[in-house]
């Protein structure tokens, strides 16, 4: 008998313990919060400027409009695909290698773009669906078990959900009434973002990069200015023209460039801190550095062209410079 007694109470006392424990488990789940980027808003419409920006377009026109910079090729990268950290602009890339394309592009350094879901899904949303097309187009299976941001009752509101396998995050409106299940797809991000309902009507060209800006205006320094030879030739010699050359997929080798008449002799000059002055010599509408074994040429007819000895132009481009 004094067997039993000692076996209740410690039967009890289990009992309650278990008890209390789901119940403080429950209150956990309740109150639990969801972890947020501090940066989750500016990285959500920098990502979305820089898509808008360059998507489709080719990685060498890029590189000759803009200054990326220093990169890194991250892991993924293979034959067909080129997944490039840019590292002074803190954006990375997915580049097709066979035609130089970019495909995706993304704010910060994310070996997950390479698998990123979100850019091919796009083109559903703002449509309305009926609840087994919609689970059909983003479905659990393929992009992994959801999880639900915020609210969990989706019934006649808007509900976010994240996708773990396909890494990126939807705004639906899920309505049900007489008329069936509906699901309006409103807008999809790439990663985890908890406040996307927020990121809406934003002007995504305050987040474009800035175009490398092309000199209308001639400015020496006054090292170049007062260099003795350059100075020399510009004295009663007649300027043909200035252009600032733009070199193709190499935008930090640019440079400014100037031709000059003086005594019937022409010049070209390639300005830099010490001014490097070349002879040319002129056939027809070709001009020819002297001392070329190479053979290149280039005309100045609607900008300076720039062209190999076979007559094929070349990544060189010379814009006017007033």
């Amino acid at each position: 008998m004094k067997k039993i007694l000692l076996i209740v109470p410690i039967l009890i006392i289990l009992f309650t313990t278990s008890c209390n424990s789901e119940k403080k488990e429950t209150k956990q789940n309740e109150t639990k919060e969801v972890s947020i980027d501090k940066n989750e808003k500016e990285i959500y419409y920098r990502t979305e400027g820089l898509r808008e920006q360059f998507i489709g377009k080719k990685l060498s026109d890029v590189r000759n409009d803009y200054e990326l910079g220093s990169n890194e090729t991250l892991n993924g990268t293979s034959n067909n695909y080129w997944l490039v950290y840019f590292t002074d602009l803190n954006i990375t890339m997915k580049v097709v290698k066979s035609s130089d394309e970019i495909i995706n592009i993304c704010s910060e350094k994310k070996v997950s773009l390479l698998n990123d879901k979100s850019i091919k899904l796009k083109k559903f949303v703002g449509k309305k669906y009926t609840n087994d097309e919609y689970l059909e187009i983003v479905n659990s299976i393929k992009y992994g078990k959801v999880e639900r941001l915020g609210e969990k009752n989706c019934l006649n509101q808007d509900c976010i959900e994240y996708y773990p396998k396909g890494n990126f995050t939807t705004m639906s409106f899920y309505e049900f009434n007489d008329k069936g299940n509906f699901v309006k797809f409103k807008r999809i991000g790439f990663g985890k973002l908890t406040n996307i309902s927020e990121y809406d009507n934003k002007d995504l060209k305050g987040y474009y990069l800035s175009k490398i800006e092309i000199k209308t205006k001639s400015e020496y320094s006054e090292k170049i200015e007062s260099n003795v030879e350059f100075k020399r030739l510009r004295e009663g010699s007649k300027l043909v023209g200035k252009w600032y050359v733009k070199i193709k997929g190499l935008s930090e080798y640019n440079y400014q460039y100037e031709i000059y008449i003086k005594n019937n002799k022409h010049y070209g000059v390639r300005i830099s801190e010490t001014p490097v002055i070349k002879t040319l010599t002129k056939k027809g509408d070709k001009y020819y550095e002297d001392i070329n074994k190479f053979g290149e040429y280039y005309t100045i007819k609607g900008g300076l062209k720039f062209y190999d000895k076979e007559g094929i132009i070349t990544d060189y481009n010379g814009v006017p410079i007033e």
